[in-house]
């Protein structure tokens, strides 16, 4: 136990200073893009960016949790991975080309998110390679790659185009970032993304795919309910704007996506280091027998990120006005201010639920885990379409909240309906 807790702080204290410092580069991104672009596109760009990021956590999640379980370090694991992403993504990419047409946006813009999401997508799952293995600092050098070069764009194309071709220089600066990710990835792993492209390429056919399939099938009956959770995870998180988008105005769409945005993804930044070093201990420790260990592991993950919310909450409390006048860079008045603690709440909820649903992810009852995310956006949507034209977009922060709550009472009530049973001999 102790040589675990050592790892995790390890761990935990490389991807704490790494995530604190991209996110606090992040923090200063969402303000800059409100100031020189204005809210309104910000609020439009952030509608593209959750379409390519929910088709990340689609094609990709599945794939990431896959290797975070089962990767037993050996060469060919990692080929048959990344022959599953190819085969995943190669679909993925014309839909997702499809959406943005749909949305109105030019051919060139389309195809621009397309390749951000393709790239997004490979280097998420190198990443993860990584996680897998401990090793924290190459993890953290891909995202702190991508969110400088972000920034740097940003404001460049935004001085020498100034105020042309808003939308495009921001979706732009968004691919740029991902390349400069996937050039780094390229010098890493040069060898072994050239001979996986060749091993697709000269054997891609419908009866490679399926023995592909059939040899991986433990794969896919762990993976497939975790695509759609995944994505449904994603839609929760931001179906709000698209019916803020549809019934109350572009100010306030921008508005509620940068102090959701800053608040929300803050937050899971701050718990991401808690999740990311500590699920492959956890998997580590269940795979080989010790699922007490694995267990009492977990229960201290959760009251480390209940001491961590409990000191958030008491400065929101009293930094929530200087947050929405001075970090966000917009007036204040009481429907800003009443978004922070709803977002800040939810935001932790959701986190806390990503740890406590884990026993089920190991057993595989992904399954489970997928209807009651299934529930939770269901009364999501229902909530926002009922409420949020008559009330805001306050509303919608309490919506989020709300949901995600019944998903973890949900994992909750199984999980010790579970335990129940095995008390009982049943």
């Amino acid at each position: 136990m102790f040589k675990s807790n050592r790892l995790f702080l390890n761990n935990f204290s490389i991807y704490f200073i790494g995530l604190i410092t991209s996110g606090l580069i992040s923090f200063i991104t969402i303000p800059l893009i409100v100031k020189y672009y204005g809210i309104q596109n910000y609020g439009t760009f952030s509608l593209v960016q959750n379409v390519i990021l929910v088709l990340i956590s689609f094609g990709g999640g599945w794939l990431n949790q896959c290797v975070l379980r089962f990767n037993d370090y050996s060469t060919r694991f990692k080929f048959t991975v990344f022959q599953l992403y190819l085969i995943a993504f190669i679909p993925i990419s014309f839909f997702c080309f499809a959406v943005l047409l749909l949305m109105g946006l030019s051919l060139f813009i389309s195809l621009i998110g397309t390749a951000t999401m393709f790239l997004g997508s490979l280097v998420a799952l190198s990443v993860v390679f990584y996680q897998s293995k401990f090793n924290a600092r190459k993890s953290f050098y891909f995202d702190f790659i991508r969110i400088i070069v972000f920034v740097s764009m940003v404001l460049i194309l935004n001085f020498v185009l100034y105020q042309r071709y808003t939308i495009l220089k921001l979706i732009v600066s968004f691919f740029i970032s991902y390349l400069a990710s996937f050039f780094f990835l390229l010098k890493i792993e040069f060898k072994f993304l050239k001979t996986s492209m060749q091993l697709f390429l000269n054997k891609c056919s419908m009866h490679y795919v399926q023995i592909l399939f059939k040899e991986n099938k433990y794969l896919f009956q762990y993976g497939w309910p975790l695509a759609l959770w995944f994505t449904i995870s994603s839609i929760l998180n931001v179906s709000d704007r698209y019916i803020i988008g549809y019934y109350l105005t572009e100010k306030d769409l921008g508005t509620y996506s940068a102090i959701y945005d800053l608040l929300y993804k803050g937050i899971s930044l701050i718990y991401a280091p808690i999740l990311v070093a500590g699920f492959p201990i956890m998997s580590k420790k269940y795979n080989s027998g010790d699922k007490k260990g694995a267990i009492q592991f977990l229960k201290k993950l959760i009251a480390f990120e209940v001491l961590i919310i409990t000191i958030i909450l008491v400065f929101a409390y009293f930094l929530k006005i200087f947050f929405i006048q001075n970090i966000v860079g917009i007036r204040i008045d009481n429907q800003n201010v009443n978004l922070v603690f709803p977002i800040i709440i939810g935001a932790f909820v959701w986190q806390l639920a990503m740890l406590v649903h884990k026993p089920l992810e190991f057993e595989f009852k992904t399954k489970k885990m997928l209807l009651f995310s299934i529930i939770a956006l269901v009364i999501n949507l229902v909530l926002n379409f009922i409420f949020i034209p008559k009330y805001g977009i306050v509303f919608a922060a309490y919506s989020t909240f709300l949901s995600a709550l019944v998903y973890l009472i949900l994992i909750v009530i199984a999980i010790s309906f579970k335990s129940k049973r095995k008390v009982c001999g049943t």
